[in-house]
């Protein structure tokens, strides 16, 4: 039976978009042992009232609710204080850092746990999301917790103040100089930089095969692509609280969620604009992490080196490692030059490296006309909403597109040169880079290039069967590994007018550049009569 293409087309885009859509948040009548998102939000209704900035009048009444909220729950609250600049008011005095902690203790504990959260915000924003919902979350780990099987580790509640200032001064203070730091194994921090979205895993510590293996063993519903932590790494990882643990050497993960972020740090950070599922997940993944290394000995490790990771369908981390990665692009490489030497009828090598640069300027052409156009868009719309900036990105993709198949039909015309076949040769190019420079970020071009090395290999171009199931094959990777790097760039490049230093809207230029590489990889099943002759 026949299949549109255009129906194909939509079923691998919700494959690809499956891995960033947060799970259903439970009710506030959900099992006491299970996090209830219904239950964490009352907590944020009573946080996010008004600003509360490090230094301000507003922040002691946060810090009593929290005392009297672990009171509740039956645990000892302790108030560790320090000293910094005030950062958001008058220079030269200094403002008081006061840190809320708690102990939740173990059986048998070799070490403890630090599910950790800001509950400071920035001046000009009641902080529902950053960071209402990760206090949140760690209120109702922490009942949901106390409700179930003691663990046989120790669990620490940390919420710390200053966090907004770039210093980190409410973690410093922990870090440097807090007795219990001698006993600290494992730290989860939770931050949020929009309204919804994935509870998408930012940065990791210790030895990252056995973090990423006991990750995916854990968390019921991962977002965990290493792509993202290989970035982190490259800007000197994840700039919260997370990275003053991370740097005396205390192994963890730092999540965040960032649909939305166009609200970071405005009045329209609010508790109307919380997503219950992006909440949701916040805390399961909190509570599911602290069950899973509650119960192991925090001193055994069984690393077994870098690993390259991504999360497929919503429920399944792919992983291998780095080693495998430079494996597969040689592999790549070898099989791209025995298509060529097999194919002599598409041309000379010299021809094929001029086709491929063809092909590169046109994307490239693409995503630079993407991007101009995305900072004309975001100069005069400067909050605009999920849905709103989504469409915003289909023009986007749709403009690429137009100018990038126009530059190549025209390049097509005046030349017999393969571009095809430049087109894939692109795509080895980087995954051979990436497989060996960054290898967190290879497996974005490595899957989707060896695909299409065995689609060019084995398939027959001349029949409409063919040419879908070929199509099929290399869209399908394509999809789930590329997706969700489009949707990152894309969020890190949205406008954020309540921190212009965190936008980064020409990164869009990124998002609609490995779009427009999709598209010509996938373009001569759709264009058989440009398909080169096998």
């Amino acid at each position: 039976m026949y299949i549109p293409s255009s129906i194909v087309g939509m079923l691998l885009i919700l494959l690809g978009c499956w891995a960033l859509i947060p799970p259903v948040a439970s009710a506030v009548d959900a099992d006491v042992t299970e996090f209830s998102a219904g239950r964490a939000i009352e907590h944020v209704e009573n946080i996010a009232v008004r600003p509360h900035a490090m230094g301000s009048d507003a922040l002691p009444e946060v810090r009593r609710y929290l005392v009297d909220e672990l009171a509740e729950l039956g645990l000892a609250s302790e108030l560790q204080t320090g000293e910094a600049p005030d950062y958001f008011g008058q220079p030269g005095r200094t403002v008081p850092v006061v840190n809320v902690l708690a102990r939740v203790p173990g059986s048998s504990s070799g070490g403890a746990i630090v599910l950790m959260a800001h509950y400071d915000t920035d001046p000009g924003t009641p902080g529902a999301n950053d960071n209402g919902t990760a206090v949140a979350a760690v209120l109702e780990t922490a009942r949901a917790l106390l409700a179930g099987p003691v663990l046989d580790n120790d669990v620490v509640l940390l919420f710390t103040d200053g966090e907004e200032p770039a210093p980190r001064f409410g973690s410093s203070t922990f870090v440097e100089r807090h007795p219990w730091m001698t006993e600290i194994s494992l730290v989860f921090n939770f931050e949020a930089i929009g309204g919804s979205g994935p509870s998408l895993l930012i940065d990791v510590g210790g030895p990252d095969r056995s973090m990423i293996d006991q990750y995916a063993a854990a968390v019921p519903h991962p977002a965990a692509f290493s792509f993202v932590t290989e970035l982190s790494r490259l800007i000197g990882g994840s700039i919260t609280d997370f990275s003053q643990f991370r740097d005396v050497g205390v192994a963890g993960f730092d999540f965040a969620y960032m649909h939305g972020s166009p609200i970071y740090h405005t009045a329209a950070d609010n508790v109307d604009s919380v997503g219950l599922r992006s909440l949701q997940h916040h805390g399961s993944t909190a509570l599911a992490l602290t069950k899973h290394f509650g119960a192991m000995d925090l001193d055994e490790s069984t690393d077994a080196g870098d690993v390259v990771f991504f999360t497929v369908g919503g429920s399944w981390v792919v992983r291998y490692s780095t080693a495998l990665a430079a494996v597969l692009a040689v592999v790549v490489v070898v099989g791209f030059a025995g298509l060529h030497i097999a194919g002599r009828d598409v041309g000379s090598f010299r021809q094929l490296l001029s086709s491929a640069w063809s092909v590169f300027l046109a994307v490239a052409a693409g995503s630079l006309a993407a991007s101009l156009a995305w900072w004309v868009l975001t100069s005069v719309r400067r909050t605009p909403s999920v849905g709103e900036s989504y469409l915003y990105l289909v023009a986007l993709l749709l403009a690429g597109i137009f100018v990038f198949l126009g530059l190549v039909r025209r390049a097509e015309r005046r030349s017999e040169r393969d571009f095809e076949r430049g087109a894939l040769l692109v795509w080895v190019v980087f995954a051979v880079l990436t497989g060996f420079a960054l290898p967190g970020m290879s497996y974005l071009f490595l899957w989707p290039a060896l695909l299409g090395l065995i689609v060019a290999t084995a398939s027959d171009p001349s029949s409409r069967s063919g040419r879908f199931v070929g199509g099929l094959a290399v869209a399908l990777p394509a999809a789930v590994v590329m997706i969700p790097a489009m949707d990152f760039f894309f969020q890190a490049a949205q406008p954020r007018p309540g921190n212009p230093g965190s936008q980064l809207v020409y990164l869009v230029a990124i998002t609609v550049f490995l779009g427009l590489l999709v598209v010509a990889l996938l373009r001569p099943f759709w264009t058989p009569s440009r398909v080169s002759a096998q």
